[in-house]
């Protein structure tokens, strides 16, 4: 009860100020272009975000194809390392070396095509935020 009295002693002394419907609609207006650019900016970054991926995902695709050709044309026989140990675990993974290049250089490839693409497109988002402001 007494919550309700401090509420209702706190709402008597609002009194609202009511303005003109010119200006309202004026600041309405404002504020709807405001979201409008905001939108349109969003959509932009989404679409340049989406180009910038498919070109990630083109690349990735040729560096793969260049891997893979560069494991097939290599002796199958032949293995990229071997070690002269009685180590088992040397000795097992010695005949599996193609494969096992083929996944460290797919890693270290992929991951080098990932940060030059998110460089690339943090450069290209700062240009056009920087052009945006000199407007």
């Amino acid at each position: 009860m007494e919550k309700d009295k401090d509420l209702k002693a706190l709402f008597d002394g609002f009194e609202p100020e009511l303005t003109d419907e010119r200006v309202f609609m004026e600041k309405l207006t404002c504020k709807l272009d405001a979201i409008e650019c905001v939108k349109q900016e969003r959509a932009s970054h989404r679409r340049t975000y989406r180009y910038m991926m498919s070109i990630v995902f083109v690349v990735g695709v040729m560096t793969g194809a260049v891997f893979y050709a560069l494991m097939e044309f290599t002796p199958n026989y032949t293995p990229l390392f071997t070690y002269d140990t009685d180590y088992t675990f040397m000795s097992y993974i010695s005949p599996y070396s193609r494969e096992i290049v083929m996944i460290f250089l797919s890693f270290f490839a992929s991951l080098a095509i990932t940060l030059i693409s998110y460089t690339i497109y943090d450069t290209y988002m700062m240009k056009k935020r920087d052009v945006g402001y000199a407007r």
